[in-house]
């Protein structure tokens, strides 16, 4: 962790190779989830902007899912895959792509 000007610790952005990665970096849960719902919304013809609406969150949000920057909670989950047309475990990665 890096210090501030007052010499306290503080989580940042950092470039340095021996610290952990930040809180946004991408995770392989959420990126396997991410790939599957860009696919289904592909798939749907819909856009981002045009599955935010329908799934009733910010469309930098959507982004967000399918970068795997963010895991959707699981209400919206299961908005998602109504919206998509699907069922829930069609969005859920197996284990194999989760690792």
């Amino acid at each position: 962790m890096r210090e501030n000007r007052a010499g306290t610790p503080h989580a940042g952005w950092s470039t340095r190779a021996d610290e952990p990665p930040g809180p946004y970096a991408a995770k392989p849960l959420a990126v396997a989830l991410g790939a599957r719902l860009q696919r289904e919304r592909l798939r749907a013809g819909l856009s981002q902007t045009a599955l935010a609406r329908r799934v009733a969150v910010a469309r930098p949000t959507v982004g967000r899912w399918e970068r795997g920057e963010r895991l959707p909670p699981l209400p919206a989950v299961y908005r998602l895959a109504a919206v998509l047309g699907i069922a829930v475990r069609m969005l859920l990665p197996t284990e194999d792509e989760a690792e």
